[in-house]
Formats: structure tokens, C-alpha cells, sequence
């Protein structure tokens, strides 16, 4: 709700539903991508280093957020 609050500040009303349209249609489209490389890192990376495959999601997922700040 805060970032559709932001776009409705930042854009002028004739182009508001257009750039709402565009940052909701992100949410599935980041499903379609992310969910499967999800699985597949916690597929290839389970047993690697004694550490499960959540273990390692929760580390790379982890070392961006950290990293940027």
C-alpha cells in the first residue's frame, strides 16, 4: 500500500493507472521467475558444506540485503 501511495504523488493522474497496472503486474511476473530458481537452489545446494537447501536460500537471499544496506 505504501508504494501505490508513492505513485500517486510521483505521477500526474493521467498516467496513475498505467504505472499502478505496471507495479502490480511485477508481483506475479517476480513469482513466475523466482519460484522456480528458489527450488532449484535449494535442490542443487542441499548437503553443500553440511548446510541444508533453506539454509543456503536463507544465506544468498541474505548477502544482497546485507551488502546494499
Amino acid at each position: 500500500p505504501g508504494v501505490i501511495l508513492y505513485l500517486t504523488h510521483w505521477y500526474p493522474a493521467h498516467r496513475r493507472a498505467r504505472i499502478i497496472a505496471v507495479f502490480m503486474s511485477a508481483i506475479p511476473v517476480a513469482g513466475i521467475f523466482g519460484n522456480p530458481l528458489s527450488g532449484w537452489i535449494m535442490d542443487s545446494y542441499h548437503g553443500v558444506s553440511a548446510m541444508s537447501g533453506w539454509q543456503w536460500m536463507f544465506l544468498i537471499e541474505a548477502i544482497p540485503a546485507v551488502l546494499i544496506g
